[in-house]
Order: C-alpha cells, then sequence, then structure tokens
C-alpha cells in the first residue's frame, strides 16, 4: 500500500447506475445527489445499500457490499430522527461512553466542533470531524480521523451521526458501514430536554 498523503475530499468517488430508468446511486460520494440531480435534470433513485442502510446483494462497485475501511475497534453510531437539536445526540453519546467507560473498555467519542465541549468530562478519547456547517471537512477528516482512533488503541468508538442532506447522505453511508450497521436510533419527538450549566439531560 502506498501513502500518497492527503487527499481532496477524503471519500471515494459517486458512482450512478445510467442503465437504469430512472438512473440510481451505487454509492454516494464528493459528488452530491442534488447535484446529479441537478445536472441529469431528473430523479436518482437512491437504494437503501447506496446510504448505507443494508449490503447489497452484489457488488455491484467498488464500496458497495462489504463493510471497508472500518476501524479496528468496534463502533457504536448514534443517529437522530431530526438534528435540529443536538441535545439529544449528545444525551445519547455521553449515555453510551459513559457505559462503556464504567466497563473498563477505552472509549472513542467521534463528534463534531459543535458538541465535542459536552464530553470533556469523559475519560474518552474525544474527536472532531469539524463544524456540521461544512460537510465537506467532515468528509475529508472522516477516515482520517478513524485512524487515529486506531493509532490510539481504543476498543470502542462511540460516533456522532449527521443530517443526510448533502454530502450528509455520503458521510452517514461511510459511518454506517464503518459501524458494522451497529445503530442507536433517537427519536427526538419523544424527549424532554433541559439544560443545566455544561450537564444536558432528559426529563
Amino acid at each position: 500500500i502506498i501513502d500518497g498523503g492527503e487527499t481532496l475530499f477524503g471519500v471515494e468517488s459517486t458512482i450512478i447506475d445510467m442503465t437504469h430508468d430512472p438512473p440510481r446511486l451505487l454509492r454516494p460520494g464528493p459528488l452530491t445527489i442534488e447535484e446529479v440531480e441537478r445536472v441529469l435534470g431528473g430523479e436518482v433513485v437512491i437504494p437503501p445499500f447506496a446510504r448505507g442502510l443494508m449490503e447489497s446483494d452484489k457488488a455491484l462497485s467498488p464500496g458497495v457490499k462489504y463493510r471497508h475501511y472500518a476501524p479496528k475497534a468496534r463502533m457504536v453510531l448514534v443517529e437522530l430522527s431530526s438534528y435540529e437539536d443536538l441535545r439529544p445526540l449528545i444525551m445519547k453519546v455521553r449515555e453510551l461512553a459513559l457505559m462503556y467507560v464504567n466497563e473498563g473498555l477505552r472509549v472513542g467519542i467521534l463528534c463534531s466542533d459543535e458538541t465535542i465541549s459536552y464530553y470533556k468530562d469523559i475519560r474518552a478519547l474525544s474527536l472532531s470531524l469539524g463544524p456540521r456547517s461544512n460537510q465537506f471537512i467532515i468528509a475529508k477528516n472522516l477516515f482520517k480521523t478513524l485512524r487515529a482512533f486506531d493509532d490510539e488503541g481504543v476498543d470502542i468508538i462511540v460516533a456522532e451521526g449527521f443530517e443526510e442532506r448533502g454530502l450528509g447522505l455520503t458521510i452517514m453511508n461511510r459511518l454506517r458501514k464503518a459501524s458494522g450497521y451497529n445503530i442507536v436510533k433517537v427519536d427526538v419527538g419523544n424527549l424532554a430536554i433541559c439544560t443545566r450549566r455544561n450537564h444536558i439531560q432528559a426529563q
């Protein structure tokens, strides 16, 4: 394996299957589905495996069928039904991270610039992918950050999810695959939230 240094995008290319009508997305990449649809002038179908929700039955393109570029550690991905309010995300990540710390595991937390300060009191390695407002940076840092957890020898990674718009579809595809589909879903509609100093609690 030759290390060519840092790449421009950080994730592999977008792959579209044009043999179908309408075309379908095989692998999301730096070119977003919105940009592809704008160029083609029509809808592009997004199968569940392209969202990283399941494996494809066939290796239709590189990176579609098998878990790849996954960290050595186990990984749990926390997803929200809506990312307008990040407090439920922080609550669940804290809950899981503290549980694993209490089990004696070396824990990594994969987070964002907006949330990293909420994990500083936890005995875990917290690494930010960047600001949620810049999906390009998030995607660019994704695999580099997973490798950093490998280098630190963590036992388990608790990862924050991201909104699936624009490059978010690509980011979530890679995160779901990296987690081996080990996903915790949080329905924010069922939570009542209150804040107290630097702590976030459910009522």
